[in-house]
């Protein structure tokens, strides 16, 4: 499959293209100002997107979380005012709707739970994620240049007292640790505003990535061991192509 920078490439370009696209929002055609919305929240993700690439690759892993829950807030929130434009037109503009009885409305509730959640300590600086970047080295693991940051610790073990060296990871290894899930979830998202906001025929139109690259992403998503699983599994059902033809099973 492909590397993380690749699915932020993607979803970029998926976002740049339908934002320059007239009509893409099908499924606000009935608001005065859908078109606008749109492509508003289209710049808005866009903006989210380069700032997670960003954070990942430098391995701020716990603001780039924090900018995903960001994320999250704003994609539910446009599915949710696509589902019912006229009657939710209102609230949306003025950010009336909160985030667990958005996702479920959307069908979302497993998300909301696994993950939604769990983003939200990272939103609100909870102390116990400050270990999150350590790692516990031994002193035959520990390099021999130690960092001005490492910090030592005596523990008991079967064989006596052992000096144990707590460091941070690299960025590097951060970046290797994290940053494909974020990029899955990140492009999943961005994925499910498109779709949502496109209507059944949203593979018609000229942001879809094409068809041979969803089935690759469809049988990698299906295969995918991780928690929770990602939106596309459900979000895809709501294609016409889905429901006619069966693909993407």
């Amino acid at each position: 499959m492909l590397e993380a920078k690749d699915f932020f490439a993607i979803a970029e370009a998926m976002l740049r293209s339908a934002q320059g696209t007239e009509m893409t929002g099908e499924a606000l055609n009935g608001l005065h100002d859908g078109d606008i919305i749109f492509k508003r929240t289209t710049e808005m993700l866009i903006e989210n997107v380069s700032a997670i690439q960003l954070l990942t690759a430098n391995g701020l892993i716990r603001p780039a979380f924090s900018t995903l829950r960001t994320t999250i807030d704003l994609v539910a929130s446009f599915c949710w005012l696509c589902q019912k434009p006229e009657d939710r037109r209102v609230a949306y503009l003025d950010h009336e709707q909160k985030a667990q009885r958005t996702m479920k409305a959307l069908g979302w509730e497993v998300e909301y739970e696994q993950f939604y959640r769990l983003l939200s300590k990272f939103t609100h600086g909870d102390f116990r994620l400050n270990d999150l970047y350590k790692v516990v080295l031994d002193a035959e693991e520990a390099s021999r240049e130690v960092s001005a940051n490492a910090e030592y610790l005596f523990m008991e073990t079967e064989s006596g007292r052992e000096l144990h060296i707590i460091e941070d990871m690299t960025g590097e290894r951060l970046n290797q640790e994290f940053g494909h899930f974020i990029a899955f979830k990140t492009f999943d998202y961005v994925l499910a505003m498109l779709l949502n906001g496109s209507g059944s025929y949203a593979d018609s139109h000229i942001w879809w990535p094409g068809r041979p690259f969803m089935e690759r992403f469809d049988r990698f998503a299906n295969e995918l061991v991780s928690f929770p699983r990602l939106l596309w599994l459900q979000e895809k059902a709501k294609l016409s192509v889905y429901q006619i033809e069966g693909w993407c099973r």
